[in-house]
């Protein structure tokens, strides 16, 4: 997004939703185990920062001016259902990956695009990645598994029906997946990219 500044929350909105991670309540009914999708599953989806074009484009973003609360009102909805899940994920790949427990911070960027009609994933992709494949799967897995998400007002939906967030995910157990790291976009006008969600399928146990 270099040669436009980032359009952020209002700093009320923000103040009032920038949650720790390492201090949120856990959110029931995401803990069930899963068979989690492999890297190569995931670069065939064209998820991951290679391969993955984002729908957020500097020339075709909106003012959201008067959207701030709803917005905000929003990502705290979407990481009531993430938290969880996202800590389970790190948990997991930690364990499994000495590369992850040795590291120091490390950072992806996703882009996250809901549906208005039902609140499931439209789009999510890698934008920036961390520099570890492993830790951005992390990330990717942990949205898949939280969505859907509750169906979003209509005054943050972009044309073509979509909210659009942009989202850093943090190793670092304060930083981890906080709110303060969600920033919202609006649309100009609808995006190019093909209806069908640039993920996987979910496997069950």
């Amino acid at each position: 997004m270099r040669g436009k500044p980032w359009v952020a929350l209002s700093l009320l909105a923000m103040s009032a939703l920038g949650i720790s991670c390492s201090t949120t309540a856990a959110s029931p009914g995401h803990t069930a185990a899963h068979r989690r999708p492999t890297v190569e599953e995931w670069r065939a989806a064209r998820a991951l920062d290679d391969v993955y074009v984002p729908d957020v484009k500097a020339e075709n973003i909106a003012s959201i001016r008067g959207v701030h609360v709803p917005f905000a009102s929003y990502i705290n909805s979407i990481h009531e259902r993430l938290h969880e899940v996202y800590e389970e994920e790190l948990t997991a790949a930690r364990e499994a990956s000495p590369e992850l427990r040795d590291a120091a911070d490390l950072a992806v960027l996703l882009e996250i695009a809901v549906n208005q009609a039902d609140g499931r994933l439209a789009r999510l992709g890698v934008v920036r990645s961390s520099g570890s494949v492993v830790f951005d799967v992390v990330a990717l897995t942990a949205v898949l598994r939280a969505a859907p998400f509750d169906a979003p007002p209509r005054p943050i939906v972009s044309p073509g029906g979509r909210v659009y967030l942009h989202w850093v995910f943090h190793t670092d157990p304060v930083k981890a997946c906080s709110t303060w790291n969600a920033r919202p976009f609006l649309l100009a006008k609808a995006p190019s990219s093909a209806a069908a969600t640039s993920a996987p399928r979910e496997h069950g146990p």
